[in-house]
């Protein structure tokens, strides 16, 4: 996804919760733009706006020197003492430790599926492992490891992968399919024909979905 907005790209990748959050922080901290003075503070703010309006119309910030610059004029915008600069890194290594484990999670998911789609089942099945690693509450990658079984859906480790998918994520319309498929190789008619239906009406666009579901 290329939005060519820098916020709106933020919002597409980390989700809306983190991205308030990151906001929340400037927001919280506003008045300390106040504190610096002078011609500098000046310098300053006229880069972060002409970075603001660049970054409007592309994802500029993405590139490591922009991102440098960024960093640095906002950190003497935002000055604060020593004690309460620690507590902030404390908190921004945090959400570093966190946003970086969701993006390895999210990539490794996206490496699986290409290795899933070209045959290579072993090699995805690992990524898919290396994945929940990173992230345990990646419900694609639970329905990746189980779709990725070799002995297929009959094991009851697949069958506890999609569970847990649709645990953390329950209208998850490929979820929802495979526990239908599950569902019909063990006769359970009425258990395959709901999520059948459930996910075709997550996705109706689906035309594996529809043939499933009027199966």
């Amino acid at each position: 996804l290329y939005t060519h907005n820098f916020p709106l790209q933020i919002v597409s990748e980390i989700g809306v919760p983190f991205s308030l959050f990151l906001l929340g922080i400037l927001l919280v901290n506003r008045r300390r733009l106040l504190q610096t003075r002078g011609g500098d503070r000046s310098l300053y703010i006229s880069i972060l706006a002409m970075m603001v309006v660049y970054n409007l119309i592309d994802i500029g910030l993405y590139f490591f020197s922009a991102g440098i610059i960024c960093v640095i004029a906002l950190s003497q915008l935002y000055r604060s003492s020593r004690s309460y600069v620690t507590v902030k890194l404390g908190f921004l290594m945090i959400a570093v430790v966190i946003y970086g484990s969701l993006a390895i999670s999210d990539s490794d998911v996206a490496e699986a599926n290409i290795d899933l789609n070209q045959g290579r089942v072993a090699d995805a099945r690992k990524s898919f492992d290396r994945s929940l690693g990173f992230n345990p509450f990646n419900f694609s990658a639970y329905l990746g490891r189980a779709i990725s079984d070799p002995a297929g859906l009959q094991t009851d480790s697949a069958r506890n992968d999609i569970q847990r998918s649709l645990k953390l994520f329950p209208q998850y319309a490929s979820g929802l399919f495979y526990h239908s498929l599950i569902d019909f190789r063990n006769g359970y008619l009425l258990s395959a024909l709901y999520h059948a239906g459930a996910a075709f009406h997550k996705h109706r666009l689906s035309k594996q979905y529809r043939n499933w579901y009027e199966f």
